[in-house]
């Protein structure tokens, strides 16, 4: 073999193991790139449920306030042995239907324990607005306001317990979103 060929030969070799070298790292810096790509959607998308989160809860939560104050002075009147204005009780009547209206969004972003939590809340709410609107005290008023403030202030903190574990880092439970929504 002259010197020619064998100089030829080493060259392709050369070649071969330098080009297959750089497609392993190019490889290696794609999957790399893929990975750190894959890591930012995930981050991304955990905030974004988080925010969507704190929303819904927000906006129930908007409403429950605003219910539990009417109630509060609903209450004291009735105690009183006063009857509600027309817009007392129609400030009740819109906290109400708010609590509902806002339970029905928890359903696409929180577990179905939670949503069904503040849908009980939202009905208990429009149960007290009926209650408080009778002419007449047929029941324990501070009994059910009592039972009222008490599944409130479960659900703030079971709402406020689900968004400390996404702000912990755990992630969402799956059944939050699509067990809520049927899927």
């Amino acid at each position: 073999m002259d010197a020619g060929l064998a100089g030829l030969i080493g060259a392709l070799g050369g070649g071969i193991i330098g080009g297959a070298g750089a497609s392993v790292a190019a490889l290696i810096a794609f999957r790399g790139a893929r990975y750190q790509a894959d890591q930012q959607r995930r981050g991304t998308h955990e905030q974004w449920l988080r925010q969507m989160r704190r929303e819904a809860y927000g906006g129930f939560l908007t409403h429950a306030d605003a219910a539990r104050a009417a109630f509060g002075k609903g209450l004291a009147r009735r105690t009183a042995a006063v009857r509600l204005t027309v817009e007392e009780l129609n400030t009740l009547a819109s906290a109400a239907e708010g609590m509902q209206r806002t339970a029905s969004f928890l359903a696409l972003d929180v577990a179905p324990d939670l949503h069904a939590k503040a849908r009980e809340l939202g009905i208990f709410a429009k149960d007290l607005h009926f209650m408080l609107s009778l002419p007449e005290q047929v029941f324990t008023y501070r009994e059910l306001m009592g039972k009222w403030v008490g599944s409130y202030e479960d659900l703030v903190g079971r709402f406020s317990a689900s968004v400390q574990e996404l702000d912990g880092g755990g992630r969402a439970r799956p059944e939050g979103r699509a067990g809520a929504a049927g899927h």
